[in-house]
């Protein structure tokens, strides 16, 4: 069933016209074609829409490709984040054009019919927003110009206060006159505080008097608002419990096929009075055999062969009728007959609905528990790897102690290597000055050189064989 539309559905040729007006530049609106909207595609819808979405809001290109985080899962499931976002700001701009049915499958498969509705509901909203930004800088250009004249005039009123602050000021001359009469004022002024002040207690007592009623007052409005309040959300938890009764189904299907039996007997009685028509015109056929029979008494049935003229046409009238009956039997058997399917497809549609229902249920218990298995596995994991750091955290203080041992025995290791070089370092100066003493004396042969070296290298084992 269509929606009633506040609007004008335009041609294609419109439509476009109007995108390389005001929503397309000028190269891109040589592209776009009547047949992309007679034979819309998807990237094309969504490219139109996008731009038509900059055009009148302030979005750039990021706004469609950011995930804000905003959307169910599924529905990331379904589509891009392009898609997504696309979808969320056309589904609150469409509204604005009068257009409530705005779906997901119209971006993502375009319909001829529904992609001709939706840019016909846009060319109407463009041409109200035209007018009323014409209107709206008209009123703008006349604000600016009261605003100019307002400042002239504040200007013209700075002035006159400064002459007639001139004006006041009390001259010399007056200034005796006017001290008096200055003293009586004041005199009246005190008198005149003094009835304002006894006025003023008694409109206080009379206030306390009304502002206690009030309270009683606004206390008794605030419990009955709390009644109202309480009875909105009865109506409203009853109203959710309301199941859309089949009843109205069945008073439907009652009220056509009482329609059916009605067409029926109107069928049956046109039938009944065609049968009638027939025997009239057997009658006449009889009338007309006898009539050639009877061509000689011609002049005198010349008022009976007038009246069979007016029978024929009343028979062609009849027959007319008779043909119009018909055609309205078949419209209406052709309507029940469409009834019926759509109440079979609708029937189909409900199943469909229902077992796509339980599958994604399904779906989500089956994904739910294995989001758990999953997170067991984690948690077990995570286990072991703290096992894990409490074993490497213990390897590790292991080592840092076998550490400070290793170090505490290579500074041992390190000392006494040092006291061997230092003894072989002083063997080896004791060889050398031997060495040179005798080559000063030269009275020493080699032998006796070769034998010293050798008890020298003797003693140095020992000392080495020692650690």
């Amino acid at each position: 069933m269509d929606l009633v539309m506040t609007f004008p559905i335009c041609k294609a040729e419109d439509i476009v016209t109007m995108m390389r007006t005001h929503i397309l530049s000028e190269a891109e609106g040589k592209s776009i074609s009547e047949s992309d909207i007679l034979q819309p595609k998807a990237e094309v819808m969504q490219h139109l829409y996008m731009r038509l979405l900059q055009s009148l809001c302030p979005l750039r290109n990021e706004n469609f490709f950011l995930n804000a985080f905003t959307e169910n899962v599924y529905e990331y499931m379904e589509g891009t984040i392009f898609q997504v976002n696309l979808f969320v700001y056309m589904e609150k701009f469409m509204p604005l054009c009068k257009v409530y049915d705005f779906k997901k499958k119209d971006l993502n498969y375009p319909t001829p019919r529904r992609t001709l509705r939706f840019w016909s509901a846009v060319n109407n909203f463009l041409n109200f927003h035209l007018s009323r930004s014409e209107n709206f800088q008209k009123q703008a250009e006349s604000l600016r110009e009261e605003v100019q004249h307002f400042q002239k005039l504040k200007g013209k009123n700075e002035e006159l206060k400064i002459r007639i602050d001139k004006i006041k000021k009390v001259p010399a001359q007056l200034e005796a006159e006017i001290t008096p009469l200055s003293a009586e004022v004041a005199g009246l002024q005190e008198t005149v505080d003094q009835d304002l002040k006894k006025t003023v207690t008694k409109l206080g007592e009379d206030g306390a008097i009304k502002k206690c009623e009030l309270a009683e007052k606004t206390k008794l409005l605030n419990d009955m608002k709390v009644d109202l309040a309480t009875a909105k959300e009865n109506q409203a938890l009853l109203r959710s419990q309301i199941v859309e009764c089949p009843e109205q189904l069945k008073e439907e299907l009652r009220r056509l096929k009482d329609g059916v039996l009605k067409l029926k007997s109107q069928k049956a009685e046109n039938s009944k009075r065609l049968c009638e028509l027939s025997l009239r015109v057997k009658t006449i056929q009889d009338i007309l055999e006898y009539l050639e029979v009877c061509l000689k008494m011609m002049e005198e049935c010349q008022r009976y062969f007038e009246e069979k003229i007016v029978v024929f046409k009343h028979l062609e009238k009849l027959g007319g009728e008779v043909d119009m009956n018909v055609d309205k039997l078949r419209t209406l058997t052709a309507k029940e007959d469409h009834l019926q399917q759509a109440q079979a497809t609708r029937q189909d549609q409900r199943s469909t609905i229902q077992l796509k229902a339980e599958k994604r249920k399904q779906e989500n218990e089956k994904e739910f528990l294995n989001w758990l298995g999953a997170m067991e596995k984690l948690e077990e994991k995570r286990k072991a790897n703290i096992e894990q750091v409490d074993i490497l955290h213990d390897r590790k203080h292991q080592l840092e102690e076998q550490q400070v041992n290793e170090m505490r025995f290579t500074q041992n290791d390190k000392r006494k290597v040092n006291e061997k070089f230092n003894g072989m370092l002083q063997a080896m100066n004791e060889f050398h000055a031997d060495i040179f003493t005798q080559l000063e004396k030269h009275k020493m042969d080699q032998a006796v050189i070769w034998e010293k070296r050798n008890k020298l290298v003797e003693s140095l084992e020992k000392i080495l064989s020692k650690d």
